[in-house]
């Protein structure tokens, strides 16, 4: 798949055509980064998975909030091993972020723009 890491295709395919970029950022792998060879590259295996870090970098968040929504179970995850590594299925990500967008637009609609309600809850954090 010319250098292209395993997984990648998969997340395309499930995340569709915003998959395409979001994906690859989410496997680490930018335009500078496809030299690197990683020994799990060569694996057959298409990874299900995703770690706290590279859902962060897909939702260009902190691990931190990451780790927070996945506690909180707004974003599905699951506990791995013994010392319980979390990991956030692919599919479960995409869900998450097709549900922020309908209660996005749900937001917009309730609150369009000039109000003073909106005005005042303009910022990057949201509700």
């Amino acid at each position: 798949m010319g250098g292209v890491p395993a997984g990648v295709h998969q997340a395309q395919a499930a995340l569709g055509k915003r998959g395409q970029t979001v994906a690859m950022r989410a496997f680490g792998r930018h335009t500078g980064d496809m030299a690197k060879k990683d020994p799990q590259d060569s694996l057959d295996i298409e990874p299900r998975f995703l770690t706290l870090e590279q859902t962060a970098r897909y939702l260009s968040v902190s691990v931190q909030q990451v780790y927070s929504l996945v506690r909180s179970g707004e974003l599905p995850g699951i506990k791995i091993g013994g010392r319980g590594v979390w990991r956030v299925g692919v599919d479960q990500l995409e869900r998450y972020v097709e549900r922020l967008y309908e209660e996005t637009a749900d937001w917009t609609k309730k609150h369009p723009l000039g109000t003073r309600a909106d005005d005042a809850d303009d910022g990057d954090e949201g509700d």
